[in-house]
């Protein structure tokens, strides 16, 4: 009996406890690959080198992010943009170099060189065309950096 009462206790007690669980992005390994698109929910299929989600994904100071779209997406889509969005922005400075187009399947930027004091979420947006319609998406993935 007093093992039940010691479990109901430490259930209770663990769910209204105030530590908050904070969801982190994996470690980018390697360029972000666009391979793939939903047009539904105007998702793009981002991935690093070694098949990881990289939708929301930890980067370090002074990383050089590269983006490049797949031979096979990039028959299908067209990538416009890839911008800080400022509606969303963590830090003002995330980027020392903005996004910028190096080619038609290919986007680089660079992390600032400062740590920060705090975990900085950086909303960014991806504004690609589905070029069968002409149709214009948005998709918004994260980038992480820790202190």
């Amino acid at each position: 009996m007093l093992f039940v009462c010691f479990t109901i206790n430490f259930f209770f007690s663990s769910c209204n406890s105030s530590e908050k669980f904070v969801k982190t992005g994996q470690l980018l390994i390697g360029p972000i690959n666009i391979s793939g698109y939903d047009a539904t929910d105007h998702s793009l299929t981002l991935k690093d080198n070694n098949g990881h989600n990289a939708e929301w994904v930890k980067v370090s100071k002074n990383q050089v992010i590269n983006w490049n779209v797949t031979d096979h997406a990039g028959a299908l889509i067209a990538i416009d943009t890839i911008a800080v969005d400022t509606s969303y922005s963590g830090d003002p400075n995330f980027f020392s170099i903005a996004p910028h187009r190096l080619g038609t399947l290919k986007w680089q930027a660079k992390i600032k060189n400062s740590s920060p004091a705090k975990i900085i979420l950086e909303k960014y947006y991806i504004k690609w065309t589905l070029k069968s319609t002409g149709k214009t998406y948005i998709f918004d993935p994260l980038l992480q950096l820790n202190p």
